[in-house]
């Protein structure tokens, strides 16, 4: 006999203003976007229908919601506003670790360089210039701990507490992991001429999917570190 269907509630918290319930059927992870409280959707609501989807997915009746239709018009925001949108809602399906990893990595390296960029503005030579960046970073990082003035930076751990460390000079491989994230998600958009067909693209940290312009970039570029 297969196990039970199993999920939860998610409770509005912070930037997640809106209920959601998180569960698993036909082998992956799904997370369903309810109303917020104040609109009228109290916990019993959410957990009767959290219940109801439960009880779908074991008699093998339930469906996954349809996709939202496409915008009418394009958009290009900027890394900051794509990458924060995309973290509100990559945090729900994954672990609390995973997350606070997630964060941290957009805090203290890729918002400080690519924050300001459009999507259609993050091309080959910006990631290239970025990793350069954070090699010469790593550089001065070394340098200051070795001369006893290290440099702290902001860290949030995974209780949710801030406070500052010592920075840590990120390694070659690193640099080209971080770095690759925000062309990733540039690349990863569809043509304008395509949308009607596949109007949305993957988010920086690997969730959200929104319509963005795609930059045209390649994975051409060399690597840090590589001969």
């Amino acid at each position: 006999m297969a196990p039970r269907a199993s999920g939860q509630v998610v409770k509005p918290s912070g930037r997640r203003r809106s209920f959601s319930l998180r569960f698993r059927a036909y082998g992956k992870r799904w997370v369903i976007k309810l109303g917020r409280p104040e609109d009228g959707w109290p916990m019993q609501i959410t957990e009767r229908e959290l219940a109801v989807v439960l009880r779908d997915v074991d008699l093998r009746t339930w469906r996954p919601p349809r996709p939202e239709p496409a915008p009418s018009t394009d958009v290009d925001p900027t890394f900051h506003e794509f990458a924060s949108d995309s973290y509100a809602t990559k945090e729900l399906e994954v672990e609390p670790n995973t997350a606070n990893h997630y964060r941290n990595d957009l805090t203290n390296h890729l918002l400080p360089f690519f924050k300001d960029h459009h999507l259609s503005q993050i091309t080959v030579a910006e990631v290239d210039r970025y990793r350069q960046h954070k090699v010469r970073e790593a550089a001065e990082i070394a340098a200051a701990a070795e001369s006893g003035k290290p440099m702290t930076v902001s860290y949030l751990d995974r209780l949710g507490r801030r406070y500052r460390r010592h920075a840590r000079p990120l390694s070659p491989r690193s640099i080209n992991t971080v770095g690759a994230a925000p062309g990733r998600s540039a690349r990863r958009c569809r043509r304008p001429a395509d949308a009607r067909r596949s109007p949305r693209c993957s988010s920086a940290v690997g969730g959200r999917r929104r319509p963005e312009r795609c930059c045209g970039a390649t994975s051409t570029s060399p690597t840090v570190g590589s001969r």
